[in-house]
């Protein structure tokens, strides 16, 4: 097995005996946990595509995966399944302050929006023609993605994060020179306003 191989099957397994298993529980004492694993597999990915070894496609599909299932859901056996953030809506009784409470000490969307920010960066590519025209910057890429995160914000009655709390999350996966977190500080801006609601 290669490295690239066994990168894979791990954040897989992670994926699917970790991740979902918060996603059936939907359990909002397992909120931290779940964003730990989800960052850590962002992590793991990203470093792993700047040193040659996690492809840019794969990196770019796993991740989107992951926004699947902390926020719309996926489809699974043609059904669809809720994502964790409507699992734990449905079982706190439709109680958006008490789940943005949560949210807000964990700063889970800012966490949210900062791996969209990353994959969009790794997803940019100067001059390429998509069907949704040419991106002239990261923060043009990947609509879809950008609007499911807006969307469930939207729909469970929670607040957007602040470009403070995206740079914040940012921040913290520690794998930034200066000069890369300054570039993808760019993108928020024109990523909030787009998206604000």
């Amino acid at each position: 097995m290669t490295l690239a191989e066994a990168i894979y099957d791990f954040v897989d397994r992670h994926e699917r005996q970790r991740l979902r298993k918060h996603v059936k529980r939907g359990n909002i004492n397992g909120m931290e946990n779940f964003l730990d694993i989800f960052t850590a597999l962002v992590r793991l990915l990203y470093v792993y595509h700047v040193r040659g070894i996690v492809n840019r496609l794969q990196l770019i599909g796993r991740i989107c995966g992951y926004f699947e299932i902390a926020t719309i859901g996926t489809d699974e056996s043609k059904r669809r399944r809720n994502g964790y953030l409507y699992n734990l809506f449905e079982n706190l009784d439709h109680n958006s302050r008490y789940l943005q409470e949560v949210i807000n000490e964990l700063n889970f969307l800012g966490h949210l929006r900062a791996a969209l920010v990353i994959v969009q960066k790794v997803r940019f590519v100067p001059g390429e023609k998509t069907p949704q025209g040419t991106p002239q910057r990261p923060s043009d890429c990947l609509p879809q993605k950008k609007e499911q995160i807006k969307n469930t914000i939207k729909e469970l009655g929670l607040e957007e994060p602040s470009q403070q709390e995206v740079i914040k999350a940012l921040k913290e996966y520690n794998m930034f020179t200066a000069a890369e977190l300054a570039d993808l500080e760019r993108e928020i801006t024109p990523l909030i306003a787009t998206t604000g609601g």
